[in-house]
């Protein structure tokens, strides 16, 4: 016999005119501009993370950022490695803008 477990994981919202959350996504966008050379899409989709958790219960605010591919959770799943490469310049100009 087979069964069957189905886990709903609820949405979460993010505050897009809280200042805070502003000034991180405008860094993204920045640096994504100027070290990427390219514009971020900003989309919805469909999966499972664990932003609902941080936004929704831990008072922190957060975004999802990653590169693209497809297949998720297959055998054939895959990132594009050029998204990778100019995510570790983006995240780098990040954390380099808020901590340094």
């Amino acid at each position: 016999n087979w069964s069957f477990i189905f886990r709903f994981i609820e949405g979460g919202q993010l505050n897009l005119k809280d200042k805070n959350i502003k000034a991180i996504i405008d860094n993204i966008e920045k640096n994504a501009k100027s070290l990427a050379g390219r514009s971020l899409k900003t989309s919805a989709a469909l999966g499972g993370t664990d932003f609902f958790a941080f936004n929704n219960y831990g008072n922190t605010p957060c975004i999802v950022l990653g590169p693209g591919g497809g297949n998720l959770h297959s055998a054939t799943e895959y990132v594009d490695l050029n998204d990778l490469l100019d995510l570790a310049k983006i995240f780098a100009a990040l954390i380099y803008d808020f901590c340094c």
